[in-house]
């Protein structure tokens, strides 16, 4: 995949997030007329969302990687030796 596309799907990931979190702050702000509350609630939204965007690249990086957590030298060309 092409740098090109990653940034794009990154970028759209961020807008998702960002119109989330202006959604959630509306109606968290609605129901609790505490600001405070109500940006630090959409805050911990926001980071929920990031974390689970980001859970994919972690998932990769664990298929890069053995169950022992060493590197799998199979995916990266080299002849296992008996």
């Amino acid at each position: 995949m092409s740098l090109s596309k990653q940034l794009s799907e990154k970028a759209k990931e961020l807008y998702a997030i960002i119109i989330i979190a202006v959604v959630v702050f509306g109606a968290v702000s609605y129901f609790i007329k505490d600001i405070n509350l109500a940006s630090v609630s959409t805050l911990l939204v926001i980071i929920i969302m990031i974390l689970w965007v980001h859970n994919d690249d972690i998932d990769k990086i664990k298929k890069e990687l053995d169950i022992n957590g060493n590197e799998n030298k199979r995916s990266k060309g080299y002849k296992r030796r008996k």
